[in-house]
């Protein structure tokens, strides 16, 4: 029987695909691919709780309920970098026909994030209820290599991979426009010309991606590392810390004001404590 393909070979097979699917670059086109990622997700999501649901589960205590202080943190992190969609909002309410849908009790950020933490709650719970200490970083890898449970491992690479051109869109919306206004201050540069450098920003971020990618071996090794540093300070310390530094100066003694205050730096403080101790654990264990 013929070995499975190196991650050195399998690397530049999968490029060209990437490729292309960045070549799409209207709003239209990255709404049909996320439907059918959404789709599919649907499908994989049924199939998985399904099985976590009928398979033999175990007895609640013969569970740890809660591990150390470092599993907490680490765990913080890994829910953060799920919900690294959050660098979608802007974008997609500035281009969204009706922004006033995207906030309130249930707009599509509201809806999005909810539905979110329900399903990894879900699969969190009835995962290590139903395969203890043996759960591994991501539950499709406990289940069982028949029919089934290949095809949902294919179903899920789909999702990640038309989930690819999502995560590259806020990234354009952002810092193209800055590219475009320096081509057009320095130089008079054509229609064409412009595409040419929209093209090739985007596969430059391929390319960056693909390089990440290849130099780390195991990604759940730096999804707790980059949700609990990056993911906190976006969640709770730069926002608490912006809202302090606009409204502390209009200083009123009134209760909601001071609570608003108190609430800014209680989460400037669990958000700090959870990026410095986070990131001293993580890299303990990337060290170990």
């Amino acid at each position: 029987m013929d070995s499975p393909p190196t991650r050195a070979a399998l690397f530049p097979l999968c490029l060209p695909a990437f490729i292309l699917l960045c070549s799409l670059s209207s709003m239209r086109a990255l709404s049909l691919v996320s439907l059918g990622g959404n789709f599919m997700m649907l499908i994989a999501l049924a199939v998985i709780m399904f099985q976590l649901l009928t398979a033999e589960h175990k007895k609640l205590e013969d569970l740890p309920p809660v591990t150390g202080l470092g599993g907490v943190v680490s765990a913080a992190g890994a829910i953060l970098y799920a919900l690294e969609g959050q660098a979608m909002v802007l974008p997609l309410e500035n281009r969204m026909k009706k922004p006033e849908d995207m906030t309130g009790p249930f707009g599509v950020l509201s809806l999005g994030v909810g539905m979110v933490v329900i399903i990894y709650s879900f699969a969190g719970f009835f995962g290590f209820l139903t395969y203890g200490n043996d759960v591994q970083d991501s539950i499709t890898l406990n289940l069982p290599n028949d029919e089934l449970g290949i095809f949902v491992k294919a179903v899920l690479l789909f999702v990640v991979y038309s989930g690819f051109l999502i995560q590259v869109f806020p990234i354009v919306a952002m810092v193209w426009p800055m590219i475009k206004r320096k081509l057009k201050n320095t130089c008079g540069v054509s229609t064409t010309t412009k595409r040419i450098v929209h093209f090739s920003f985007r596969y430059a971020i391929v390319l960056v991606v693909f390089m990440l990618s290849y130099a780390i071996p195991r990604l759940s090794d730096m999804v707790p590392l980059v949700g609990v540093t990056a993911g906190m300070l976006l969640a709770l310390v730069f926002p608490s810390l912006f809202h302090l530094l606009i409204f502390l100066p209009q200083m009123e003694y009134r209760i909601g004001f001071l609570l608003d205050i108190f609430l800014d730096i209680l989460c400037i403080i669990i958000g700090m404590f959870f990026v410095i101790y986070g990131f001293i654990c993580n890299v303990q264990h990337l060290m170990r």
